[in-house]
């Protein structure tokens, strides 16, 4: 099982200025056939996120990082979740 964090930054596509952030959790689980040599990804999406920023930014770097440290952050409060049951 593998947890999978996708971010992204829309910079300044309000009519304010200011940026989105988003990001999507996803929980991946693969299975293998050692038989016929195929595998089967199965994909579950946790948690999403698509919110303005509350801060003007002035590059589409500074709205990224914003974006990851926001993903990261929830993403380890889902793996701590997660491993407390199993």
């Amino acid at each position: 099982m593998k947890l999978f964090i996708f971010v992204n930054g829309f910079f300044a596509n309000n009519r304010d200025l200011l940026s989105q952030i988003g990001y999507v959790i996803v929980l991946d689980n693969e299975s293998v056939d050692i038989d016929d040599s195929s595998f089967t990804l199965t994909d579950n999406i946790i948690h999403w996120s698509l919110i303005k920023c509350k801060r003007i930014t002035r590059s589409v770097l500074a709205s990224e990082i914003y974006d990851m440290a926001n993903g990261v952050n929830i993403g380890f409060i889902i793996a701590a979740i997660v491993s407390i049951i199993l």
